[in-house]
């Protein structure tokens, strides 16, 4: 009865994981053709060198956080591992970009209700904003259930879309070529993904007490990112028009009808679990930094959510990202330190 438990809270620690980091910007197709695809044929070796850097990672987060009894909430998890100074930085810099994230994911669902649904902007983030004050009220258990039910919806929404594009496939594509390395992109975009996940993760990493159960909890989300981005990626490898919008996964799937449908169900999935994960995560970090606190602090969230939405998917994605993904080098390296060069790992 206890394995069992432990393999259920290992996956939901893990899809908690894979919902905080499969947002919009992935799941559009987005992310997927700035990081990945643009490097021609190397873009599936980038995406398998991403799913490992963040297996690690994770790994790295649950074992340090679960070996100091110092570590109790994001803040004392980055003083200990960059010093109380550096970590004081940092810990602000990564709180700036939760809500940099958070407004991405409600203007996303501001673009994806008029280029899926041919609705009004505001009719998007209205709905988007409704759904995670639900989820804000119901705190760390509201943002685990929520992707115990949604991760998996989305990694077989993602499968079945690849799939679908490999075997429909005519030829591949030539695309214009440009950007980093191939090896860059992938640690850019696994690193910007760290700054944004840790704050979530460190109050859940109980679900994981111990190293065996932090490592496969590690695999299990680095391969399921790896396993999406694959499908996406291949969806985007095998279009047989051109790609455009904010949405271009949107775009590429335009010619099939119960596709399309079913990757607008995939998207919307993504930008509610991205959403509410980002937004809790801002929400915690701003709790320490003003004396408000509960519903009068969620709409003040909420409501400047609705005011830089509208700043536009794609500059989010394409300036905000890198930007922060630099300072996020950063933080990999440190958990990676912290993870296999100082301390021993506890197998038990």
């Amino acid at each position: 009865m206890k394995k069992s438990s432990d393999i259920r809270n290992v996956l939901r620690l893990s899809f908690v994981f894979t919902g905080g980091v499969i947002g919009a910007g992935f799941a559009s197709g987005k992310e997927i053709y700035e990081f990945f695809i643009i490097h021609g044929n190397k873009w599936i070796l980038g995406l398998l060198i991403c799913g490992v850097i963040l297996s690690l990672s994770l790994f790295g987060i649950i074992k340090t956080a679960n070996s100091n009894k110092e570590i109790h909430d994001y803040e004392s998890f980055m003083a200990f591992a960059m010093g109380k100074t550096f970590g004081k930085i940092m810990e602000n810099i990564c709180g700036i970009f939760l809500f940099v994230l958070f407004f991405a994911m409600v203007s996303a669902s501001g673009s994806l209700a008029v280029e899926a649904f041919s609705v009004k902007y505001f009719i998007g983030v209205s709905v988007i904003l409704g759904f995670c004050l639900l989820i804000f009220i119901k705190g760390d258990e509201g943002i685990v259930k929520l992707n115990s039910f949604v991760a998996p919806v989305l990694i077989g929404g993602c499968l079945f879309l690849g799939i679908n594009a490999i075997l429909s496939r005519s030829e591949v594509p030539v695309f214009n070529l440009t950007g980093n390395s191939w090896l860059f992109s992938a640690l850019l975009y696994s690193s910007y993904n760290i700054i944004t996940i840790i704050p979530v993760i460190v109050p859940l990493r109980k679900l994981a007490e111990t190293d065996k159960k932090a490592f496969l909890c590690g695999v299990a989300g680095g391969m399921g990112i790896f396993a999406i981005g694959l499908s996406i990626g291949a969806v985007l490898w095998f279009c047989k028009r051109e790609i455009s919008g904010n949405i271009p996964l949107l775009s590429a799937l335009s010619d099939y009808r119960y596709t399309s449908v079913v990757y607008k169900i995939v998207l919307l999935s993504a930008i509610f679990t991205t959403a509410a994960a980002n937004g809790y995560g801002a929400m915690n970090w701003m709790k320490s930094k003003v004396k408000r606190r509960g519903f009068s602090l969620y709409l003040i969230i909420l409501a400047l959510g609705a005011v830089f939405s509208r700043i536009g998917f794609s500059g989010f994605v394409e300036v905000l990202y890198p930007l922060f993904g630099y300072l996020g080098i950063v933080q990999i390296i440190i958990i990676l330190f912290l993870t296999f060069m100082k301390g021993n790992i506890n197998c038990k």
